[in-house]
């Protein structure tokens, strides 16, 4: 009974995704981005992994919070006819080369800001730990680091952290860069997700460099909106598989990196955990579903924990959820996706009026990016990584990444500025 019904969640999400596609007739509009998004993200797992257990429930909340954001994107296309793609104005071509131009000059500068940031987290290792100055010393490096952050004896000092967030910054500044860009210069938007995967080898850390790919990915999504670039080419999927491919190849990598990188048979062992644990969200969101009983509002201390952190309301832990859910092949997870938060925050209910307005709001940006409006690229942005972060948790639990967006507000501010003389 239970595969029927979780069968029929997934006929439900395809057909959700399929009418939503129908209507705006791209897959960029904010509410046909989530159902695909997330249709994709419940179909990969119970395909690749599908020894780890499923809940329908879970599905069918999933499919409950689209329906919800898409029914919001679909309001206001009725509020407002002129966010039909028909209608849409474009930007005028000599204020975009302007635009252009000066974005990539501040991306560069970005970069170079990071790697510094590179720079002084190896010398600072290198000091701390009196490596030599040889491939085999510095092999032991990740391992080091990662030891003392796991026994929570070392922080990074505040003049290493601050330059290495610039990294994020030139994340989001290349991704929304990379389609202006021409010859060499889309290499150069492309070198702030190498400069986070240095940062992340030498920690041996994932998350930093998977929030860059996130900030890049929304960058360059919400711009793609701006230019009214609004299919996807063949090129562009299979560059993603081949991008998807290389990622899971890191992940086991710095896996590798922590354990000491010395048995390359563990290798094997890795890929097959890799395999369980990295697509065990649908899993492990199911079963807290499955066994949730309403206990009180949080009203958005898990998923806005980085502003409230920031803003000294409430200290942001680090590991965030301390229980495990268990996989199959003896594999245990914590990553519960961003709706257990949400619904801890706001209750079931209340998650659903919670997507409605975020629906509406973010189809507002689409519709202002399509007009040229380039300032609503932030709000776009953000709901396209809040999407593509959401299989792990809340990307607004991130005050680094939070301050990466408002250094980029500021910089479309002077752009805008500019574009007006």
């Amino acid at each position: 009974m239970a595969s029927i019904s979780t069968f029929t969640a997934l006929i439900a999400m395809t057909g959700l995704a399929i009418t939503g596609y129908y209507f705006h007739r791209t897959w960029l509009q904010p509410g046909n981005f989530f159902s695909l998004f997330w249709l994709l993200l419940t179909l990969i797992p119970l395909l690749i992994a599908p020894e780890n257990p499923v809940y329908p429930f879970g599905i069918w909340y999933i499919f409950s919070f689209s329906l919800a954001l898409l029914l919001g994107s679909l309001v206001w296309s009725f509020i407002d006819p002129n966010t039909r793609l028909g209608k849409a104005l474009t930007v005028a071509g000599n204020k975009l080369d302007h635009y252009a131009k000066t974005l990539l000059q501040l991306t560069i500068v970005f970069i170079i800001l990071s790697l510094i940031g590179v720079l002084l987290l190896l010398l600072y290792g290198i000091n701390r730990y009196g490596l030599d100055m040889n491939i085999f010393s510095l092999s032991t490096l990740p391992n080091l680091y990662y030891v003392d952050r796991d026994t929570g004896i070392f922080t990074l000092p505040w003049a290493v952290k601050g330059f290495m967030y610039f990294a994020y910054v030139a994340s989001l500044s290349g991704g929304s860069a990379i389609l202006f860009a021409k010859g060499k210069m889309k290499l150069i938007c492309l070198l702030p997700l190498l400069i986070a995967l240095l940062q992340g080898t030498i920690l041996a850390v994932r998350s930093g460099f998977l929030l860059s790919i996130v900030l890049w990915l929304s960058g360059w999504l919400a711009v793609k909106v701006l230019v009214n670039d609004l299919k996807f080419q063949p090129r562009t999927v299979v560059i993603s598989l081949i991008g998807f491919s290389l990622f899971i190849f890191l992940f086991i990598s710095v896996r590798w990196l922590r354990s000491g990188a010395d048995d390359p048979f563990l290798i094997l062992y890795l890929l097959e955990n890799v395999r369980i644990s990295m697509f065990g969200h649908i899993s492990a969101f199911s079963t807290w579903m499955r066994d949730y009983h309403y206990t009180g509002l949080s009203f958005g201390s898990n998923t806005f924990s980085g502003p409230l952190d920031l803003i000294g309301i409430q200290e942001r832990e680090i590991g965030y959820y301390k229980e495990n859910v268990l996989l199959s092949s003896a594999l245990y997870t914590n990553v519960f996706t961003v709706f257990r938060g949400l619904v801890q925050d706001f209750s079931i209910p209340g998650t659903l009026v919670v997507a409605f307005g975020s629906g509406m709001a973010a189809s507002i940006s689409f519709d202002r990016c399509l007009h040229g409006k380039f300032i609503w690229l932030i709000p776009l942005s953000f709901f396209y990584a809040f999407t593509i972060y959401s299989p792990i948790i809340s990307i607004f639990n991130y005050t680094s990444v939070l301050m990466a967006w408002c250094i980029f507000f500021v910089v479309l501010l002077l752009l805008n500025k500019k574009l007006l003389l």
